[in-house]
């Protein structure tokens, strides 16, 4: 369930928020979820972590709309 949420949350920051938020965004995840997975190597850190790097199923998008 957590992994849909954040799939979920990168497909919004996709959709809905400019370029320097999903790139923050993906910073923000990747360091919190990185550390974790190499100290206890699990395998849903693993699959999270490839999901932050999946950038064909999930693009940096440049939105024109704000707010």
């Amino acid at each position: 369930m957590a992994l849909e949420y954040r799939k979920s949350q990168l497909y919004y920051y996709q959709k809905h928020r400019p370029l320097w938020e999903q790139i923050l965004l993906r910073l923000y995840l990747l360091l919190k979820f990185s550390v974790p997975t190499l100290v206890r190597f699990n395998s849903f850190g693993l699959r999270f972590l490839s999901l932050l790097l999946d950038f064909k199923h999930y693009p940096l998008q440049l939105n024109s709309k704000i707010g």
